[in-house]
């Protein structure tokens, strides 16, 4: 299980893989998709959906970089909907090619959010965040 510090601002480093390598390891010209999923123990099968993220053709195109990691793109996810109560998520990754044809999907394990506790001022009295 991946452990992520709290708050979150989950960023996906989308990189070449296995089974990613045909289109990752090269510019992009379709749409992604980022859903993010609640899995809170007794929750239903697969998750609560709680965020979802869509990046366009010609953003994706702006965020394709090289780098010391090689090609692929890294995602800045930004989480309104954050809650301390939510500790076990997983991401789904949907890539629509331009031309159409059929999308190409991943999905992440299951990740484990750890939130600090608030911080206290003098006196140990809870601050305004």
């Amino acid at each position: 299980m991946d452990r992520l510090p709290g708050p979150v601002e989950p960023t996906e480093r989308v990189e070449p893989c296995r089974y990613m390598r045909t289109w990752v390891s090269r510019l992009a010209d379709g749409s992604l998709t980022v859903d993010l999923y609640n899995d809170a123990p007794g929750g239903p099968p697969g998750g609560v959906l709680l965020e979802e993220w869509r990046i366009d053709k010609d953003t994706l195109k702006r965020l394709f970089k090289k780098d010391i990691m090689g090609n692929g793109y890294t995602l800045f996810l930004p989480w309104a909907s954050c809650r301390p109560e939510v500790t076990k998520v997983h991401l789904t990754v949907r890539y629509d090619p331009a031309a159409g044809g059929a999308p190409l999907w991943a999905q992440t394990a299951l990740l484990t959010i750890e939130h600090p506790p608030a911080p206290t001022g003098p006196g140990g009295v809870a601050m305004a965040q």
